[in-house]
């Protein structure tokens, strides 16, 4: 929430920034953070969550169903020049990819982590209890 607007209404606007000054997590002495892939069916997450549509219990560390959904998997951020030497020694040379086959796998992980989020947030595993509402 510190880095991206994961929505346009008022309440996100409003409400981010005290979550985000509550809650952040200082990165600044890391080379490397490693985290769920950021793309905009995660938003579509914390949209739900910032419209107290899904419980906080359900992207709690032991459970995390909701950003498991789709198998978006996990990205590296490299912050310095320290880390980007050593995976670009490690990792040369750098092949091209074929960007149609990934965009298709892009947009079939995509729509498969929607269906089963709104699966997931029509679910009885949803109580709503514990909401985005309870944290700021």
């Amino acid at each position: 929430m510190s880095h991206r607007d994961a929505d346009s209404s008022v309440r996100y606007r409003r409400f981010a920034p005290v979550f985000v000054e509550k809650y952040r997590i200082d990165t600044s002495p890391y080379d490397v953070i490693k985290g769920w892939r950021a793309d905009s069916s995660y938003f579509l997450i914390a949209k739900r969550f910032v419209r107290d549509e899904l419980d906080a219990s359900l992207l709690s560390p032991l459970l995390s169903d909701a950003l498991r959904l789709g198998d978006l998997g996990q990205q590296y951020c490299i912050k310095s020049e320290k880390a980007f030497k050593l995976i670009h020694r490690k990792y040369q040379p750098i092949e091209k990819i074929d960007q149609q086959v990934y965009l298709a796998r892009y947009n079939e992980r995509d729509l498969n982590s929607r269906k089963s989020l709104l699966e997931l947030i029509e679910s009885d595993r949803n109580t709503l209890k514990d909401t985005f509402s309870n944290y700021i």
